[in-house]
């Protein structure tokens, strides 16, 4: 994106009006608590078969990467990211 310094000035004050509100943290922290306890139930239950790494925050998106034992020698993975634009999962095949 190509902002003038009006522009970004403008909604960087709309965006300290939504953080003043309250809303965005509320929100920010219960889906970090969701994608972290998704991630936990996870790595319980598929133990016998899946490692589930830690969750991780790149660019707006949550992630956490997961390795299934009978692919970990040839360093295939997968990641599992939740997209809060989208409010979607997306299951990634990673080499």
């Amino acid at each position: 994106m190509n902002f003038k310094m009006k522009d970004l000035n403008h909604y960087v004050d709309k965006y300290k009006k939504q953080l003043n509100k309250g809303d965005i943290q509320k929100a920010y922290a219960g889906l970090v608590k969701y994608v972290t306890r998704l991630g936990t139930t996870l790595s319980k239950n598929l133990s016998k078969d899946y490692t589930v790494g830690n969750l991780s925050r790149i660019y707006g998106l949550y992630l956490f990467l997961f390795y299934q034992r009978l692919f970990e020698k040839a360093k295939v993975k997968n990641g599992s990211c939740f997209k809060p634009t989208k409010m979607q999962f997306e299951i990634w095949l990673l080499g």
